[in-house]
């Protein structure tokens, strides 16, 4: 029988209250995100059988593609600044929305009196 595994708690209350054991732990998972951008890497060069019939041939591209997945998922979960898919916006000037603010907020005021209005000629 295996020895008995702390529990989720015991392990978030050790990371609590230890600074060494907190800076080790993120550093072992940002090497664990590192060996995961590896696998990716050997999943993506691993030549498919010779001998598959096409079934088996989709069967296997089909896991594959699951592997893959599941590593880019938690290895950008692991460390998303690294590996997560983000989308960057910059802009050369700043953009103030303000104006477009008031003049939306003039219409709903103006429509509001055209409501009032409508309602006092019926």
């Amino acid at each position: 029988m295996p020895p008995p595994q702390p529990s989720l708690t015991w392990c978030h209350d050790q990371l609590r209250a230890d600074a060494t054991l907190r800076a080790r732990y993120k550093e072992a998972t940002k090497d664990r995100a590192d060996h995961l951008a590896d696998e990716l890497v050997a999943l993506a060069d691993t030549p498919p059988p010779a001998d598959l019939l096409p079934a088996a041939m989709s069967a296997w591209v089909t896991q594959l593609k699951l592997r893959v997945w599941t590593r880019t998922w938690v290895a950008s979960k692991l460390r998303p600044r690294a590996y997560d898919e983000k989308i960057e916006i910059a802009t050369e000037h700043r953009i103030s929305i303000t104006p477009a603010l008031e003049q939306a907020h003039a219409r709903v005021i103006d429509l509001e009196c055209r409501e009032i209005d409508q309602q006092r000629v019926e």
